[in-house]
């Protein structure tokens, strides 16, 4: 592996329909990394994705005048997380980025152990939610099943030997861009798809991390719908 030491990393949080204050959440989540890590340099890059609520001219100007350096990209449809991604990693041009979501559900110590675990080398690094999450996220006994079923279906099918590909919490290099830019999928799973292409390939230096969400922070599960995508864009990665 050879290390990474430039101080620039790129920020990328996909973005659709937050809650009202989210210009003020976001200003005060980067100071928060300002003051946490002084010796680097972020760059912000924020991807509206086709939001239909609480993207007005008001609010994207608070969100200007508040970070005047950030990068805003927007388009009207909503087209889901994974095509937001790529379009931000799409101008990412620091030799390091990191994607989370939007509100930065995640403490500063795990993004500390995304950044060293870059620095050390590493091509994509990747935030696993730890044992807490799932025995005090409130997950019911299907949803608890469901997270079992998923890491099972990527261990043996997939070979995908990360704990847990759905954190919302990943760093990458380079290289790592490259792959995540491969991608297909728009929605559901395109992390794991993007996990999966970065471990079959042999130049790319994969790891995980612990990551600990904030206190309240939870995941939420959308449904037998929902699960029906993901089984359907699962088939999509197995084939690819």
């Amino acid at each position: 592996m050879i290390s990474n030491h430039n101080n620039e990393i790129d920020i990328v949080l996909p973005c659709y329909n937050p809650t009202a204050n989210w210009p003020e959440l976001i200003h005060d989540k980067m100071n928060q990394m300002n003051l946490y890590f002084p010796d680097k340099l972020f760059h912000l890059i924020v991807v509206n994705d086709g939001s239909s609520l609480r993207m007005s001219e008001n609010e994207i100007g608070r969100f200007k005048t508040l970070l005047p350096n950030a990068q805003l990209i927007s388009y009207l449809e909503n087209r889901g997380k994974g095509y937001a991604l790529r379009k931000g990693m799409e101008n990412s041009c620091s030799s390091m980025a990191i994607y989370t979501n939007w509100n930065f559900p995640y403490d500063l110590e795990s993004m500390k152990s995304i950044i060293k675990k870059l620095e050390e080398g590493y091509d994509v690094v990747v935030g696993a939610r730890n044992n807490d999450y799932y025995h005090h996220a409130g997950l019911d006994l299907f949803r608890w099943f469901v997270s079992i079923f998923s890491w099972l279906l990527n261990w043996i099918v997939l070979g995908i030997r990360i704990n847990d590909t759905q954190g919302g919490l990943t760093g990458m290099s380079r290289k790592g861009k490259e792959i995540l830019l491969r991608t297909k999928i728009n929605q559901f799973l395109f992390d794991t798809e993007f996990i999966y292409l970065a471990s079959k390939n042999p130049e790319i230096y994969l790891c995980e991390t612990q990551a600990n969400l904030h206190e309240g922070k939870k995941f939420v599960f959308n449904g037998i719908k929902v699960l029906s995508r993901k089984i359907t864009n699962f088939v999509r990665i197995a084939h690819r």
